[in-house]
């Protein structure tokens, strides 16, 4: 296995999960194509640094259901493909993964998503920020802050750039200022939770 190439995934991932993550590249490099952005964007989970790539070119294997991989890494390899360059293929595993239990490891991978432009991608993860997953996205933007504000921007900025002359004039009735309003609601509704603890 070529050594960058290796070394590129198994910086978007915990460390943790290194053994997985080499499981799912063997199986990924016949699906490899010669070109690969090498842009990241760099996040925090659990104190884990992790690279989150920009953009994947991995041809569709064959069997795109993973069926035969641990449930782990089924959801390491929809992890990647939610960073393909074809926003269908971004939208089918992210779907697939809002159907699993959701780990931390996902959280970057979701939220990276909330920042691009699709609004039929923001309307799938809606529903999952709710209070039941509160933790795993307040501690992320809590680990995040800057990142979360990029993610504001970026949403803000496609709103206005594709949406604000269609069906959505005023930003509160856009689908991504109503998730911010949840996001910021969860991470207060946690700080206070955090509180009452101590």
């Amino acid at each position: 296995m070529d050594r960058d190439f290796q070394r590129f995934y198994l910086n978007a991932f915990p460390q943790y999960l290194e053994e997985d993550v080499l499981a799912v590249l063997n199986y990924l490099q016949s699906y490899s194509t010669k070109f690969h952005s090498k842009h990241t964007y760099q996040v925090f989970v659990k104190q884990d640094v992790i690279h989150l790539p920009v953009r994947t070119y991995f041809k569709l294997p064959n069997n795109p259901q993973f069926s035969n991989f641990p449930i782990i890494q089924q959801k390491i390899l929809c992890c990647i493909y939610t960073r393909h360059h074809d926003g269908f293929i971004r939208q089918t595993m992210l779907e697939r993964l809002l159907n699993c239990p959701l780990d931390d490891f996902i959280i970057p991978y979701v939220f990276q998503l909330l920042g691009e432009y699709v609004q039929e991608i923001l309307l799938s993860i809606a529903p999952f920020i709710n209070v039941e997953n509160q933790t795993h996205f307040a501690e992320f933007i809590l680990e995040n802050p800057k990142y979360f504000r990029t993610t504001e921007s970026r949403i803000v900025s496609y709103w206005n750039e594709y949406y604000r002359h269609k069906q959505n004039k005023y930003f509160k009735d856009y689908i991504g200022a109503k998730i911010l309003e949840k996001l910021r609601s969860l991470v207060q509704n946690h700080a206070h939770d955090l509180n009452k603890i101590h």
